[in-house]
């Protein structure tokens, strides 16, 4: 094991690493109706937030990798499941 690191807001998370397995996505619960995708460096455990929802946004499980790994999928819970996408989330 690299390392070792307990995230807030995770319980129900998986997480998913990249196809070069460079990069570890989770999402994390911020706030009780928000949800956030963060990124992790495989190696050392450092962590950025991908994608911070603006509005109440519940993402269902994990954020799989997309578009050669430079976009999301996710399941959005709400009365009824969505699946969304978002696209070159690293671009300013």
């Amino acid at each position: 094991m690299r390392w070792r690191k307990q995230v807030p807001g995770t319980s129900f998370s998986l997480p998913t690493f990249s196809a070069d397995g460079r990069t570890i996505s989770l999402p994390v619960q911020e706030y009780r109706d928000r949800d956030a995708i963060w990124v992790f460096d495989a190696d050392t455990g450092d962590a950025r937030v991908a994608v911070r929802f603006e509005e109440p946004f519940d993402v269902v499980f994990r954020a799989n990798r997309a578009d050669d790994s430079h976009a999301f999928a996710v399941n959005r819970r709400t009365e009824t499941s969505h699946v969304v996408l978002f696209d070159r989330f690293w671009t300013p």
